[in-house]
């Protein structure tokens, strides 16, 4: 007989394939990216803005958005810089140029700007 501590413990095998779970994760995966979306779409007008004011705007958390801009950053979309604002440390966004995200892209993969070899 499995003691309690053991039935408790013991990891679940859970069946993500259902239509129910698929869908569910589907509009989780779609509601982020319409997060993404928003950040970067306020990111274009407003520059150079701190991720408290940008929580104001979007009438957000600060700890959600700084998770976004954070997904966004990793993706190479948006750049964080620290600075100063009424002698307080704050993190600075802004979107990072396109020339300079081509340039980068250029040198990591070459590859990619290789002419293309004719059959």
């Amino acid at each position: 007989m499995k003691s309690i501590v053991e039935t408790i413990l013991k990891p679940v095998k859970r069946d993500y394939s259902t239509p129910r779970t698929v869908e569910a994760t589907m509009k989780r995966r779609y509601g982020a990216y319409q997060n993404r979306k928003k950040v970067y779409a306020l990111l274009q007008k407003m520059k150079n803005i701190s991720i408290y004011k940008l929580a104001k705007k979007l009438e957000w958390d600060p700890a959600k958005t700084s998770y976004y801009v954070k997904q966004l950053e990793a993706r190479g979309l948006v750049e964080v810089k620290p600075g100063i604002n009424d002698g307080r440390p704050v993190k600075k966004v802004s979107i990072v140029d396109i020339k300079e995200m081509v340039s980068k892209l250029r040198q990591e993969r070459p590859e990619l700007f290789e002419p293309a070899s004719s059959f």
